[in-house]
C-alpha cells in the first residue's frame, strides 16, 4: 500500500505534478492576474460606496488610496516575514488561514456609520475602511510577492528572474480599472459587484491552493533563488533601499496630485480616479517587462519635453481644460516611466524579492500619507503637487546611471530663468490688448528655456522650480486676502478689482461674491443675482404665495442666499464643511449672514444625512446648491435622494436645483429621474445680457421639480422657466448605480 505522504506514488500529488510538470508559469500567472484584478476592483468599488457618507468630496479617493497603500504595505510586510521566517512547506497553511478568515468580512458592505461633523473625517474614514474591507484587502495584497517568492523556489528555468510575473499582476490590475468605469459601473449595481467580487475571491483561494500543491509536488527548491539562473546584484545597502523608497514615493504622490486636480473641478467619480491609477500601473507593466517597449533615453526625453510644456500650463492657465488635463496626465505618465524604469533596473536578486516589494510599497504608502494626511495640515493650498514634480526632475539622476558634479552653471542658469519669470508675472497684469502679443512671445520662451536645461538633472530640477514656485506663490497671494484648506476643498477670498468686490473661490470656480462698498453688502451677485433664475424664482413665488415660507438650502457658500429671506421666514442651511461656515461668518470679508441670516439655522454635516432628522412636510422650498468647485455630489441627485427631498417638502412644495457646470450636463439625468418619479419640472439656462452683466449677473443653470403642474403654476409669471425636453434617453441614477459618462460634455 502506498504511503499517502509519498509524493511519487500519491495519486493527488502525482496527478497535479503530471498536469503542471511542463511549467508552473501559467497557473502562477493566472493566480497573480486574478489577485490583482480583485485588488484594483475593490478600490473604486469601496471608495464609491463611501462617497455618500462624506458629501461626495474628492478627498475621499485620496484618503482611500492612502488606506489601500498602507494595507498594501502591511500585506507586503507580511509576505516578506512569512517568506523569511516560516519554513516553505508551512507557508501555504499560514496563508490559507489568512485567506479563509477574510470570508468573515464578505460580501463588502459599509454599514450605517455616520461621520463626524466637526474636525477632519480622515481618521474616521480610515477606521471605517479598515473595518469594512481591511482583512480581505490585506489577504489579497500579500498574494503577489508571496507567490513570486514561491515561484522563485519552483526550479523552473524562469525562476531566477521572477519579476516578469509582475507584468501578469499589473495586467489584471489594468483590466479591473478599465472595466470598472466602462463595464461594471454602467451595467452592474454596487451590491451585485460586491457579490461577484466574493465569488471571484473564492476562485482566487482555489488557485492559490493549486500553486501551493504544485510547489509541494516540486519539493520546494529552497535554494532555487540563488541558483544558476539568479541575477546576482550583490549586497543591498541602506542607501539603495532609500532610493527604492524615493523612486516609489514620487509616482505615488503625483498620481494623487493629478487625481485631485481633475476631481476637484469635474466630479469625484471612479472614471477620473482610474485614469491616473491606470497610467501608474501601465508604467509598471512597461518597465518590468522582459523587453520594455520604451527605452530609458526615450522616457527621459519625453519627460523633459512634457515638463517644459507643463511649465507653460502653469504660467498660462487660460487653456481649455481638456488640454490641461492631457498635459498633466502625460507628464505624470512619463515621470512614472522614468522612476519605475530606474526601479526595474535596480531590482535585486530573487532572494531579496519580498524586501524589494516591501520598499516599493513603503514608498507608495508614504506618497499617500504625504498627499492625503500631511499636505492638508502643512499647506493652505495644493503645494505638494509642484513640489513633488520638482523632486521627480531631480530623480532623473538615478535613471541616467551616472553621477553629476554640481557646477556654477547649474545654479546660474535657473537663477536667470527665475528672474525672467518673476518679471513676467509682475508685468502680465498691466499689459493692454496690443501687449498681449508680446506677452505670448515672452511666455513661449519659458518652456524653451526649461527644455534646454534638461541635460543635467540638478539644473533641470532647478529650472522647473524657477517656473513652478513663483507662479504657484503668485496665484496664492496676488489679491488673495485669505486662503484656507480643509478635507472638502481649498478656499480663497480674493479681491476682484473690476467691481470691486470680494470673491470666494473653491478650486477654480467662483462660489460667492460681495461688493466691498458697505452700501451694497446686501446685493445679490453672480449666480444669485436678482436678474437671474433665482431672483425670478423668488419674485414669482412670493407673488403667488405671500405667506411666510420655510426654506431649506444645502450648501452655504458666502451665505448670499440669506438675503432672499424675509424676517418672518424660517431658513435652514445644511453645510458639510465647518471651514465654509467660518468663512461666511467672518465679517472681515462677507456680511450676508450678519445682515440677513442672523436667525437662520446652520446644520453641520452632509446635507442628506442631516435632512433625514428633519420632520416630514417641513419645507416649502428646498434648494440644492452643494457643489464643491465643479465637482458634483452625485448622492444628492439620485432617485433615493430625491425621494427623501419629497418627504421633507410640503404637499405643494418645490425643489430648486443649481446645476451650473463646465463639464457635466446634468439636466437630462434630472429629467429622467423626475420622469421615473412622476414629477414635473421646469428648467432655465440663463445667459445674461450686457446690461445684466453690468449688474454683476453670471450665467447659470437651474431646475425646479414638483409633484404637480399646479405647484409650478407660479412660474408662469417668469417665462424664462420652461419644461426641459431631453434630446436623449439616460438611465436615472440611484444610490446603487450612476453613470458619469452619460452626462459628460465631451
Amino acid at each position: 500500500m502506498a504511503n499517502p505522504t509519498d509524493k511519487a506514488t500519491n495519486p493527488v500529488f502525482g496527478g497535479l505534478a503530471f498536469a503542471l510538470r511542463r511549467s508552473p508559469v501559467p497557473v502562477y500567472a493566472a493566480t497573480l492576474f486574478v489577485g490583482a484584478l480583485l485588488l484594483f476592483w475593490i478600490e473604486p468599488l469601496v471608495a464609491k460606496l463611501m462617497l455618500p457618507l462624506l458629501g461626495g468630496a474628492s478627498a475621499v479617493w485620496n484618503t482611500a488610496m492612502m488606506f489601500f497603500q498602507a494595507m498594501l504595505l502591511a500585506g507586503y510586510g507580511y509576505a516578506h516575514l512569512l517568506s523569511r521566517r516560516v519554513p516553505a512547506a508551512k507557508q501555504p497553511w499560514v496563508h490559507g488561514a489568512v485567506l479563509l478568515s477574510a470570508f468573515a468580512a464578505l460580501p463588502i458592505a459599509i454599514g450605517n456609520a455616520v461621520p463626524p461633523v466637526e474636525g477632519t473625517p480622515i481618521f474616521w474614514l480610515v477606521r471605517h475602511l479598515f473595518v469594512c474591507v481591511g482583512l480581505p484587502f490585506f489577504a489579497v495584497s500579500s498574494t503577489a510577492p508571496l507567490l513570486q517568492s514561491w515561484f522563485a523556489r519552483s526550479g523552473d528555468r524562469s525562476a531566477g528572474d521572477p519579476y516578469f510575473l509582475y507584468g501578469a499582476s499589473n495586467l489584471g490590475s489594468l483590466l479591473a480599472l478599465l472595466a470598472f468605469p466602462l463595464v461594471l459601473e454602467p451595467w452592474l449595481t454596487l451590491g451585485t459587484q460586491s457579490r461577484l467580487w466574493l465569488l471571484i475571491y473564492g476562485l482566487l483561494v482555489v488557485l492559490i491552493g493549486v500553486c501551493a500543491l504544485r510547489s509541494q509536488a516540486d519539493g520546494w527548491h529552497e535554494d532555487a533563488a540563488a541558483g544558476k539562473n539568479a541575477r546576482v546584484v550583490g549586497s543591498v545597502t541602506l542607501r539603495e533601499r532609500a532610493l527604492w523608497v524615493a523612486l516609489a514615493f514620487v509616482p505615488s504622490s503625483l498620481m494623487l496630485g493629478v487625481t485631485s486636480f481633475t476631481t476637484t473641478d469635474i466630479a469625484s467619480v471612479p472614471l477620473l480616479w482610474i485614469i491616473p491609477l491606470t497610467l501608474y500601473l501601465l508604467s509598471f507593466v512597461i518597465t518590468f517587462a522582459r523587453r520594455p517597449i520604451v527605452s530609458t533615453s526615450w522616457s527621459l526625453f519625453g519627460q523633459a519635453f512634457q515638463m517644459a510644456f507643463l511649465a507653460l500650463l502653469f504660467i498660462e492657465p487660460a487653456v481649455p481644460v481638456g488640454f490641461v488635463m492631457e498635459g498633466h496626465y502625460i507628464a505624470f505618465f512619463l515621470t512614472a516611466l522614468v522612476c519605475h524604469g530606474a526601479l526595474a533596473a535596480r531590482r535585486p536578486e530573487p532572494s531579496r524579492l519580498t524586501e524589494f516589494y516591501f520598499c516599493l510599497s513603503l514608498g507608495g504608502a508614504l506618497g499617500g500619507i504625504f498627499n492625503a494626511l500631511l499636505a492638508p495640515l502643512l499647506f493652505s493650498s495644493t503645494y505638494e503637487y509642484p513640489l513633488v514634480l520638482i523632486l521627480a526632475c531631480l530623480l532623473r539622476l538615478t535613471a541616467r546611471g551616472r553621477p553629476e558634479r554640481l557646477n556654477r552653471r547649474d545654479i546660474l542658469f535657473p537663477a536667470a530663468l527665475l528672474l525672467y519669470v518673476v518679471v513676467l508675472i509682475r508685468c502680465w497684469s498691466s499689459l493692454d490688448a496690443a501687449g498681449q502679443v508680446l506677452h505670448w512671445l515672452a511666455v513661449i520662451a519659458v518652456p524653451a528655456a526649461v527644455f534646454s536645461l534638461s541635460g543635467r538633472a540638478v539644473r533641470f530640477a532647478l529650472a522647473v522650480a524657477a517656473v513652478l514656485v513663483p507662479v504657484t506663490v503668485a496665484r496664492s497671494t496676488d489679491g488673495v486676502l485669505d486662503q484656507a484648506r480643509s478635507f472638502y476643498g481649498v478656499y480663497r477670498v480674493k479681491v476682484d478689482p473690476s467691481a470691486p468686490m470680494l470673491d470666494l473661490i473653491d478650486g477654480t470656480v467662483l462660489h460667492g461674491a460681495e461688493f466691498i462698498d458697505p452700501a451694497h453688502w446686501r446685493d445679490e451677485l453672480r449666480y444669485y443675482a436678482e436678474a437671474g433664475p433665482l431672483g425670478q424664482f423668488f419674485d414669482a413665488l412670493r407673488a403667488a404665495r405671500p405667506t411666510p415660507l420655510h426654506i431649506g438650502v444645502t450648501g452655504l457658500g458666502t451665505g448670499a442666499l440669506a438675503c432672499y429671506s424675509r424676517p418672518d421666514e424660517a431658513w435652514t442651511f445644511f453645510e458639510i464643511d465647518p471651514l465654509v461656515v467660518d468663512i461666511a461668518r467672518d465679517t472681515r470679508f462677507f456680511h450676508y449672514l450678519e445682515l440677513c441670516g442672523q436667525r437662520a439655522r446652520i446644520l453641520l454635516g452632509d446635507a442628506r444625512l442631516s435632512l433625514k432628522s428633519e420632520p416630514n412636510d417641513h419645507f416649502d422650498v428646498l434648494i440644492l446648491d452643494a457643489f464643491s468647485s465643479d465637482a458634483i455630489p452625485i448622492h444628492l441627485l439620485t432617485r433615493e435622494a430625491l425621494l427623501l427631498d419629497l418627504d421633507k417638502i410640503t404637499d405643494h412644495g418645490v425643489i430648486l436645483i443649481h446645476i451650473s457646470n463646465q463639464h457635466l450636463k446634468l439636466a437630462p439625468e434630472l429629467a429622467a429621474t423626475a420622469h421615473e418619479l412622476g414629477l414635473v419640472q421646469r428648467h432655465q439656462l440663463f445667459l445674461p445680457s450686457a446690461e445684466r452683466k453690468a449688474r454683476m449677473a453670471t450665467g447659470s443653470e437651474w431646475v425646479v421639480l414638483a409633484r404637480r403642474d399646479a405647484d409650478l403654476a407660479f412660474l408662469d409669471r417668469a417665462p424664462r422657466w420652461r419644461p426641459y425636453v431631453p434630446t436623449r434617453t439616460i438611465a436615472p441614477w440611484t444610490d446603487d448605480f450612476s453613470n458619469i459618462l452619460s452626462v459628460m460634455q465631451w
